[in-house]
């Protein structure tokens, strides 16, 4: 079941999720280069302003990787990490998408030779 606030747009996050007897406040993001974002950026008249998010805001992303058209789960402790959809050719380590398929508190960066 999806919550979506209907008085307040200045939420630290977009939506509730309810799954297996709980709620989870979650934060929805467009990742066209993969990076999972650790803050939030707005504009008004005065200017443009950006402010880091904390670890009590939301409990989990909804992150929409374009390039495979899915939308992944990490929470809020993968603020800034990168999820790829590709193998690297590189030997650096590396979080792979479907290990967020569902609600994810830890998962494992993977490698490739």
């Amino acid at each position: 079941m999806i919550l979506t606030p209907f008085v307040c747009e200045h939420l630290p996050f977009d939506f509730v999720a309810y799954k297996d007897d709980k709620f989870y406040k979650i934060q929805a993001k467009y990742a066209g280069d993969n990076r999972v974002v650790n803050k939030t950026i707005w504009v008004d008249k005065n200017g443009t302003y950006q402010k880091k998010y904390k670890v009590n805001d939301f409990d989990f992303y909804a992150v929409y990787l374009p390039d495979i058209d899915k939308v992944v789960y990490p929470s809020i402790n993968f603020n800034g990490c990168y999820i790829t959809a590709q193998i690297p050719n590189s030997a650096t380590p590396f979080y792979w998408w479907e290990d967020f398929t569902d609600f994810t508190e830890a998962a494992s960066k993977r490698t490739y030779k």
